[in-house]
């Protein structure tokens, strides 16, 4: 079976979850080790979605429980990209998901595996609670934030010579890229950040993929593999078509094939007869997947023969539904 194609397997039916104010999707089996998705933020966020989506899948069919969710101010989250005052509300979805894998899923060995902004919420997240965190994966690592800053409004100066569209800033927002907005408060915090080695410890497995040119990346690899017994290198030769498009981004199947790999090697899943869930049963999710904003619901649902298509139901809040439905495709 190749990437692109889901079998007719229970287990690779996305469930969908109602975090706190933003969506999430599990996929795979009841198991011990879990694995956390992080997206980047903006623009880099939005040309991963497929490609995280893959990986989803090829680490489900390897066994393990998968958790991908959206971050505050990107995807269906109920909270606009200027009302993220700071990465502490990043930090905190996070920990909201960690949460939902292991209640979801029986997980109490959680990987976290972050694309860019995504790796260094993953290492923050070891650095103030390691609790249950058992690996890491840090695809294209965010070493510095002033760096990471200036790369995005860089790629928002392109996109707006390229379509000839002056970016507005709503109120509160630092900068916008192709209309996705950062706010001052999300802006501030990245900049301070930083990531370095000595915030990982030692002893904890981890998988660092760099982007092939950039030192700092590849320096930051090197200094894990010397300092960490347990720490792995694979440059990531396909970032640049990855980040190139939202619809022409091509899928980095190698890099996404390592992943898998290395995680295979490194805490092969555990199956789950040999966890806490009996015959392989999937813990139930109980009630639907709904997230409330100001005079309207969603709620997530599958669709499909085999239930892996994903969609959004909203409807009015206070009155119900008027009038006829409109269907987005």
């Amino acid at each position: 079976t190749t990437p692109m194609t889901l079998p007719a397997d229970v287990h690779m039916q996305p469930r969908p979850l109602a975090l706190d104010g933003t969506p999430a999707l599990l996929l795979g089996p009841h198991g011990r080790t879990g694995v956390v998705l992080i997206e980047d933020w903006g623009y880099e966020g939005l040309c991963a979605r497929r490609s995280l989506r893959i990986l989803a899948e090829l680490l489900a069919r390897d066994g393990y429980p998968v958790l991908r969710f959206d971050l505050p101010g990107m995807g269906g989250s109920m909270i606009a990209p200027e009302a993220v005052t700071g990465i502490d509300m990043l930090d905190a979805a996070l920990d909201a998901a960690i949460e939902a894998l292991r209640r979801e899923a029986g997980a109490d060995q959680i990987v976290l595996a972050g694309l860019g902004l995504g790796s260094l919420l993953a290492a923050r997240r070891m650095a103030r609670n390691r609790h249950g965190i058992s690996a890491l994966v840090l695809m294209a690592p965010l070493l510095s934030g002033r760096l990471y800053l200036r790369e995005a409004q860089i790629r928002g100066a392109m996109i707006a010579e390229r379509t000839r569209v002056v970016p507005e800033l709503p109120d509160g927002a630092a900068m916008s890229v192709a209309g996705l907005a950062m706010s001052e408060g999300l802006s501030r915090d990245i900049r301070a950040a930083s990531l370095g080695e000595a915030a990982i410890p030692c002893e904890c497995p981890v998988l660092c993929l760099p982007r092939p040119g950039r030192t700092g990346e590849e320096d930051f690899a090197a200094a894990l593999l010397a300092n960490g017994s347990g720490a792995a290198c694979v440059s990531f030769t396909g970032y640049d078509e990855l980040v190139t498009d939202p619809t022409l981004a091509q899928v980095p199947l190698a890099d996404l094939s390592a992943i898998s790999g290395w995680l295979r090697r490194t805490l092969p899943a555990v199956p789950p007869e040999a966890g806490n869930a009996r015959d392989g049963a999937l813990i139930p999710v109980h009630g639907p997947a709904v997230l409330t904003g100001a005079g309207f619901h969603e709620e997530l649902v599958t669709l499909g023969r085999r239930g892996t298509l994903v969609g959004t139901w909203c409807e009015p809040g206070a009155h119900g539904r008027r009038g006829r439905s409109i269907l987005f495709l």
